[in-house]
């Protein structure tokens, strides 16, 4: 198998399609074609690469350390196989996943290739061809994205592929992803510019929603500021100082979007969204439209009615003040100079790790506990300020979490302090 694994990686192979006793081929540059030397695997061989998964899918890494994606199932008797090559250079799969001689090896023996996240749990299979087929005639091509690494995708650099990687740019593609969704029985994940993040390395066997440069528009009405959900806490609190606003500039330096910052009511040097809010306008699972005034958004500490409610935000309306200009870029700069000079901003990270626990400072605990500089595998914590974990080394979010769990165990041990982590992890752990 490893000779048949280091020929799809020296071709450009994004497929491999095996079948028990039968001839091997491959997916490459949108053709299947067959193995060159005719070799076939025996049940004993796709035995030994399946360990017993079947009617599955699960990750595979062969000696060489590369990754696999792959969904074994029975069909008439005979175990096959269908290989997902992952590749740091997305995949985008266009016109039809699998031609004649597929065809008639297997689409005779089971309803299509089973959907690469698996069999649903209604028990029917959907094929990879017809979920791509819909994304693509609601977003265009230019907006769908397969085996999407995303590590290019959180503020981390960690994280293996996710199935399916979207990018609506309005109400109207965002509503049709979520009855897609629904209807396919696929489970998804709203992203914005990945600022608290931590996905596995296995990557997220769903879809992801990315509502970031494509959906952020702001809007200075008076004294009031209307941006969409993608748009970044930075350009809003540029718009404000623009239109001499003052009541953002805690926010300037947050490195999230405004939908993030709805839900988990960010805030810095002692401002919060909370603070500012009018209104937000979501969308349910159900997609329905929902305009919730700020005094209805149950606002705390890193939580809010969007977040339990499990609702997605659309725009907001943030309400300011008229300042002086000067005054407000002048506070700006010298929260900017604090960030700078205490927040290991050189490295990767997820910003703060962990939430403030009642009466403590999680920064200081974990230097107390003699942690400074802590390192497993390639995650640190930082040698600058204990509060974050950084990505000094090409870090696994594996080793993200061996990290996590020490630190926290290190603290109770030491003061009795339970350590909650304040960035959101996704995918298997």
């Amino acid at each position: 198998m490893e000779k048949i694994f280091e020929y799809a990686r020296k071709n450009n192979i994004s497929d491999i399609h095996i079948i028990e006793g039968e001839r091997i081929y491959f997916r490459k540059d949108g053709e299947i074609v067959a193995y060159e030397d005719n070799q076939s695997l025996s049940r004993e061989d796709i035995l030994k690469i399946c360990s017993g998964k079947f009617e599955e899918d699960f990750a595979y890494i062969d000696s060489k350390n590369q990754r696999y994606r792959i969904n074994s199932f029975f069909t008439k008797g005979k175990l096959a196989l269908v290989i997902r090559v992952i590749n740091d250079e997305t995949v985008k799969l266009k016109g039809e996943f699998i031609n004649k001689v597929i065809d008639e090896k297997i689409l005779a023996l089971k309803d299509g290739l089973v959907l690469i996240s698996g069999i649903t749990g209604s028990g029917k299979s959907t094929t990879l061809a017809n979920i791509i087929e819909k994304f693509n005639d609601l977003l265009g091509e230019e907006k769908v994205k397969v085996d999407e690494p995303m590590k290019r995708h959180t503020t981390f650099r960690i994280g293996g592929p996710a199935d399916y990687f979207l990018l609506p740019s309005s109400e109207e593609e965002l509503s049709g992803i979520l009855k897609i969704c629904k209807n396919e029985e696929l489970p998804y994940f709203i992203l914005g510019n990945g600022s608290n993040l931590l996905v596995s390395d296995e990557g997220y066997r769903g879809v992801i929603i990315q509502l970031y440069r494509n959906y952020g528009d702001i809007t200075v009405k008076g004294n009031e500021i209307h941006a969409t959900a993608g748009a970044l806490l930075s350009q809003i609190a540029a718009a404000a100082k623009n239109a001499s606003l003052t009541g953002f500039e805690f926010a300037g330096g947050i490195p999230g979007t405004l939908g993030g910052a709805v839900v988990m009511n960010a805030g810095a040097y002692g401002g919060e969204m909370k603070d500012v809010l009018k209104e937000v306008t979501v969308m349910t699972a159900a997609g329905e439209i929902l305009v919730l005034p700020a005094e209805k958004l149950e606002m705390g500490y890193r939580t809010s009615l969007v977040k339990t409610k499990g609702y997605l935000v659309l725009s907001a309306v943030i309400v300011l003040e008229q300042g002086n200009q000067e005054a407000i870029k002048a506070r700006m700069k010298e929260l900017t100079e604090q960030r700078v000079s205490k927040q290991p901003l050189e490295f990767p990270s997820a910003g703060s790790t962990f939430k403030r626990p009642e009466g403590y400072f999680a920064g200081k605990l974990i230097m107390d506990a003699g942690l400074r500089g802590y390192q497993t595998g390639g995650a640190q914590v930082s040698e600058k300020h204990c509060g974050f974990v950084i990505n000094k080394d090409n870090a696994t979010a594996a080793d993200v979490c061996r990290l996590l769990r020490d630190v926290q165990d290190k603290v109770k041990e030491q003061f009795g302090v339970t350590l909650e982590p304040e960035v959101k992890f996704l995918g298997k752990f």
